[in-house]
């Protein structure tokens, strides 16, 4: 009984101690933590920013695409055929030729002239905005994807320590002990620190 209670003893002790090492490794780092947190901060601003955007962009798709439902047969063929051009100047150039074209004809409809003229316009507006929203998401990932690369590698180093520190006093009394990061790459409020213990 005695060599039992010592071993408890001595047990409770390194607890103690692992306890003490692990809040003086925290401490130790608290300034790479609240870095962390301000991080996070910036990386949720940029996260709730590109929902912004991803949202307008969806709000600009429905409505181009109720646009194309809008219009005639005949209507739908021409911008069909002009959305396979492969860049914005080029969509641009072919308008400017259309109008050309347009402005030649004797007996043209100047009613419809213009109001192709604005279909074009409002199709290239659209398209704009579409590029500059879609270039505005991509800006944004690699600002987070750069963030992240300034204070992770800290993170998982400190991790690392204090799970080391505390696998090896666990293993002083004969068990197993880790800590690690959670990490969930869609939403960084669900990250977390998971202390996971192994009694023999």
């Amino acid at each position: 009984m005695r060599a039992f209670h010592e071993s408890l003893v001595e047990a409770e002790i390194r607890l103690i101690e692992v306890k003490s090492e692990l809040r003086g490794l925290i401490k130790e780092n608290s300034a790479i933590l609240d870095r962390q947190k301000a991080q996070e901060h910036k990386i949720n601003e940029r996260t709730n920013h590109e929902r912004v955007l991803r949202a307008k962009y969806r709000e600009l798709q429905e409505a181009t695409q109720s646009d194309i439902y809008s219009l005639s047969e005949e209507e739908r063929q021409i911008v069909m055929e002009y959305k396979e051009l492969p860049t914005l100047e080029a969509l641009e150039l072919e308008v400017q030729s259309v109008n050309a074209r347009l402005e030649m004809m004797a007996e043209g409809n100047p009613g419809a002239i213009r109001a192709y003229q604005k279909r074009a316009g409002d199709i290239e507006k659209t398209r704009e905005n579409l590029e500059q929203y879609a270039a505005s998401l991509e800006e944004i990932k690699e600002n987070i994807t750069e963030i992240r690369q300034q204070w992770e590698p800290q993170l998982d180093v400190l991790i690392r320590r204090i799970s080391g520190a505390f696998a090896h006093n666990f293993e002083q009394i004969g068990c197993a002990g880790e800590v690690q990061v959670n990490k969930d790459e869609d939403d960084f409020d669900n990250w977390s620190v998971q202390i996971s213990v192994r009694f023999r």
